[in-house]
């Protein structure tokens, strides 16, 4: 039997209140339509900035279109950085110069303040 693809969407929540708030805060996630999958469980925050980083291993782009999205970027250089923000990089770095000239705010993908 040949099945048809279909469309699908995920969607990460993350809950920061009491933990014992968690099941009355989330009870609208779990009841709202009929979803393929739910899976809530509680977890460090660190661990679920990590939970996509085997859909990403280090060095693999054969079939990228150059681009990249940036939240899903890891330590990867200066060069995927250019790639994920494409044309707006240059303007985004001379905006950096002007309002972040040291690079104080350089964690994550670091855009580097223009020369």
């Amino acid at each position: 039997m040949t099945r048809t693809p279909r469309k699908a969407c995920g969607i990460i929540w993350c809950y920061t209140g009491p933990h014992d708030r968690a099941d009355e805060a989330l009870e609208p996630v779990r009841a709202y339509g009929s979803p393929l999958v739910v899976g809530l469980a509680a977890m460090p925050f660190t661990m679920l900035q990590g939970a996509f980083d085997p859909l990403n291993p280090a060095g693999l782009h054969p079939a990228s279109a150059g681009g990249g999205y940036v939240n899903f970027l890891m330590d990867e250089g200066q060069d995927r950085i250019r790639a994920a923000y494409r044309g707006n990089y240059d303007r985004l770095a001379r905006i950096k110069k002007r309002y972040d000239p040291d690079n104080v705010f350089h964690v994550n993908q670091n855009i580097q303040p223009a020369s």
